[in-house]
């Protein structure tokens, strides 16, 4: 101790102290280093087990996820879900994921086919405009018999890409058999035709008074998508309601967005029955009597040159 004072010039008191309290509290320096790594490993513990049933949770998730999606959707929908610019996952993790053979998760068509889905696609919008309520079968035997080789497969696939293939076919009985039209907006009509154009066709939506003959609203697309219908419904209704509106069992018209804006304006439905084309002769875009109808047709046509 005196040696170590003459070298640091410390007093030995002073060091005699120092060494007496480091005596009494050496052990418990060690007793709190052994509780506080003790409480490190119970958290460490506790986080493993939590991520541990985290990953046991959401692997329950995503196997009922796989098993309804594979229940609710064909395997051509679910390549269509795939994102070949997704950075984080992988496209064959996404393949694994949604149940779709990885090799063909890889194929591009190439521009032959594609050209030929679109021609393929104007025979399906002209059968479906004139026969709204076929199905893909009907479609498929429809351009059998004029000599295109194809199948159903191909057909239902270009019909959902296409949008009129409705899995929610909501349809309604015919409620005009020996009824007439009274007075305006008793009853109205609504179809759907396509017209020629040097491009190919735009396709007409319209609505028609049955008592008046007249237009009430109108729309015109590129495409048979379900919102130009429904654009040219809510432009009706904006401005005045029927007791009756009557269409055919296509799927613009049996879809659940057409069939709720109707309930919520108090409208009643009305539908042909399947292969009754003369029960909305009225209405029917391709024999309409009027003039106004003609003319209307005669206009779009010109513009559309």
């Amino acid at each position: 101790m005196s040696q170590i004072a003459a070298e640091t010039g410390i007093h030995p008191t002073v060091l005699a102290r120092w060494k007496a309290e480091a005596i009494d509290n050496l052990p418990g320096l060690f007793t709190r280093g052994a509780s506080e790594t003790e409480k490190m490993r119970k958290q460490y513990e506790a986080e493993k087990e939590e991520l541990t049933r985290q990953i046991g949770q959401l692997t329950i998730e995503v196997n009922w996820l796989k098993k309804n999606l594979q229940k609710s959707t064909s395997a051509a929908e679910r390549r269509e879900m795939l994102d070949r610019e997704h950075r984080d996952i992988p496209l064959k993790k996404q393949a694994e994921l949604l149940d779709v053979n990885h090799t063909s998760a890889y194929y591009r068509p190439r521009e032959k086919d594609e050209d030929t889905d679109i021609e393929l696609m104007h025979r399906i919008d002209e059968i479906y405009t004139r026969w709204p309520h076929y199905g893909y079968r009907r479609i498929t035997k429809e351009l059998q018999g004029q000599e295109i080789p194809v199948n159903r497969k191909r057909v239902l696939r270009l019909m959902r890409r296409m949008g009129i293939y409705n899995h929610q076919h909501h349809t309604y009985p015919y409620l005009l058999r020996g009824v007439k039209a009274a007075r305006p907006d008793h009853i109205w009509g609504i179809d759907i035709t396509y017209i020629r154009t040097k491009g190919g066709f735009m396709y007409l939506a319209a609505i028609i008074d049955w008592y008046s003959r007249y237009i009430v609203s109108w729309e015109l697309s590129q495409s048979l998508e379900r919102s130009f219908v429904l654009r040219a419904l809510r432009k009706a209704l904006a401005t005045r309601k029927p007791e009756i509106i009557n269409s055919d069992q296509g799927a613009h018209f049996t879809c659940g967005d057409y069939i709720e804006l109707l309930k919520e304006n108090g409208v009643k439905i009305s539908m042909d029955g399947k292969g009754r084309a003369t029960d909305n002769a009225i209405t029917d875009l391709n024999f309409w009597p009027t003039y106004a109808s003609n003319e209307l047709l005669k206009i779009l046509q010109y513009r559309l040159k």
